[in-house]
């Protein structure tokens, strides 16, 4: 408990010194002016968005996840959206592991199993580095070099987690025993149960090698997730009467969506408004405030979504996310 404490703490101080930076970028009074004259019907426009961008996700794991523990579509959603949450609230990419653990709670399959979707959904999410780094020199764009190294942690995920997956279809024993290899300090006793456990993850890495069909609808929906994402931001930059080319706001917010990939502080303090001003401002040069008050805008109106529907989420599934965090569940299971 102490150091799960201890790492909210230290999330929780690094977003304030992101926030303290930020602060000393922009003008708080003009942003406030900005917010109070936005468009709210582009507001609704890009909730309608967002909601849809997630929706469409929860779809695509849906797909994944059939062949081990079928979920109705709207209980797929609603899961993901209690992992947003959780990811929301822990710095620690904790939401994935809590997706399955929903499932076991609701239907009793092992963690193990459904891991594997969790896994393969995360990485077609990445393929969005795809458009990153096609529209960067069609746009002619110069990147501060921070988000360079983020690009290249990026594309090496995406690289890795395809090997990963390829090498589950075509070489499963392989790869088990790599995965062994690497948790060569788990004592003896315990090695049956990392066989079997290694080789049930393995197995559903390789959810494409006896349904191919499934391949296109998952990188369809992957594309239309990050379009609509990209609407969203689009909207709002319309609700603050703000024009601006479409395709350097596909780059700059399927760059966001992407840096969700590593840990963030809790509930993206600082993080959010610090990286739209590297992007926007420093990257393309838009007026420094104009950027902090959409995205200040932004990280609140998705906080409160975000936060309605996971506890909605939470409460429909009837799991308690404090009794979690103190006994540790999760990460015991």
């Amino acid at each position: 408990m102490k150091k799960k404490i201890l790492t909210i703490v230290i999330g929780t101080l690094i977003g304030i010194i992101f926030t303290a930076i930020w602060l000393q970028l922009v003008d708080l009074r003009t942003i406030s002016q900005m917010i109070k004259d936005l468009k709210l019907q582009y507001v609704i426009i890009s909730i309608l968005f967002y909601l849809s961008a997630y929706f469409i996700r929860s779809l695509r794991w849906n797909l994944l996840l059939k062949r081990v523990q079928p979920l109705s579509k709207m209980r797929s959603y609603l899961i993901m959206m209690a992992g947003n949450f959780t990811n929301y609230l822990i710095p620690l990419r904790v939401g994935e592991l809590m997706r399955c653990y929903f499932i076991k709670k609701m239907h009793g399959t092992r963690m193990t199993k459904t891991l594997p979707s969790v896994f393969v959904d995360k990485l077609f999410d990445s393929i969005g580095i795809l458009f990153v780094l096609l529209l960067v020199p069609l746009l002619s764009v110069s990147l501060p070099a921070t988000l360079n190294i983020l690009l290249i942690l990026i594309s090496l995920l995406l690289i890795i987690g395809c090997i990963i997956l390829i090498s589950a279809i075509y070489a499963e024993s392989k790869i088990v025993s790599l995965l062994k290899k690497l948790f060569f300090f788990i004592p003896t006793k315990y090695e049956v149960k990392l066989d079997e456990t290694l080789s049930l993850f393995v197995e559903g890495l390789a959810v494409f090698k006896d349904h191919k069909q499934l391949l296109l609808p998952v990188i369809l929906f992957s594309i239309i997730a990050i379009f609509f994402d990209s609407f969203f931001f689009f909207a709002l930059f319309l609700a603050f009467g703000i024009s601006i080319n479409y395709f350097y706001i596909l780059l700059g917010y399927t760059l966001i969506y992407l840096s969700y990939i590593i840990p963030h502080p809790p509930a993206q303090l600082g993080s959010n408004e610090l990286l739209m001003f590297l992007i926007f401002a420093a990257g393309f040069g838009m007026q420094a405030d104009k950027a902090g008050a959409i995205m200040l805008f932004s990280h609140i109106l998705t906080g409160l979504i975000i936060v309605t529907i996971g506890l909605i989420s939470y409460s429909y599934s009837g799991v308690q996310l404090l009794t979690i965090i103190n006994k540790g569940e999760v990460l015991n299971e």
